[in-house]
């Protein structure tokens, strides 16, 4: 299918981010054995045995011993992650989703790039949401179920035409801050928004926005999610 520019936009709009949608829709039973899992560290570990008390030894031993069971935990932890990994890169190269991203870089008039299944030749970058493969670099991908397009095509023709939303704007400046940075996930997100304004006021060519006046409110809607997004893969 051929989309227009609001058609495009319109779709990754409606998408979900490549880094949530990876856990959104992975198996119930795989996210619940990734919780059951233990939170093992080697302190802990060596806390249990008494570590206080030990010789040289049996503090060597028990070392070795605390290494090894949280090392087994990690791998545990691990291989989860990599079979809910899987499950979804699967899902995209049966064409169960529709993939959506901008060519890097995105300024604030680009238009969304449809990933088709055969493009995904490689895994895309979890962590930040970026493609590279095949001399694309991609960034800002989002995926929609298959099923569910044909839905937010249909919704828009019923949508009446107001305020242009600021997403777009303040998505694009996220995607650039974090690739240079500047997101600080230690830092609260409201602490980024002179961040945002700035780059908005900055990349803007057709001052649409008087974005240094930008509410918190209408950031924080757009800004938030993708802040606690990046926060809980950094922990991963």
């Amino acid at each position: 299918m051929t989309q227009n520019l609001s058609e495009a936009m319109l779709l990754w709009q409606s998408a979900t981010p490549i880094q949530i949608a990876r856990t959104k829709y992975a198996s119930p039973e795989l996210l619940q054995s990734l919780e059951l899992l233990p939170k093992v560290s080697i302190m802990d570990e060596l806390q249990k045995v008494g570590v206080a008390n030990l010789n040289n030894g049996s503090l060597i031993q028990a070392m070795n011993e605390a290494t090894q069971t949280a090392v087994a935990a990690t791998d545990k932890h691990n291989d989860i992650q990599k079979q809910i990994d899987q499950d979804f890169f699967n899902a995209l190269v049966t064409g169960q989703f529709r993939s959506f991203a901008f060519e890097l870089p995105r300024s604030l008039t680009s238009i969304p790039v449809e990933l088709r299944p055969e493009h995904w030749t490689a895994y895309p970058n979890w962590q930040t949401g970026e493609f590279k493969a095949n001399g694309l670099h991609l960034i800002e991908l989002r995926v929609l179920k298959a099923e569910k397009v044909a839905d937010v095509i249909g919704s828009a023709e019923t949508t009446k035409v107001g305020r242009p939303s600021i997403e777009p704007h303040v998505t694009a400046a996220f995607a650039e801050l974090n690739r240079l940075g500047k997101i600080d996930v230690s830092k609260s997100a409201v602490s980024h928004f002179p961040l945002i304004r700035e780059w908005i006021n900055r990349h803007d060519p057709k001052q649409e926005l008087n974005a240094l006046h930008l509410g918190k409110e209408g950031i924080r809607a757009h800004f938030s999610p993708l802040f606690k997004a990046l926060k809980k893969t950094r922990k991963q």
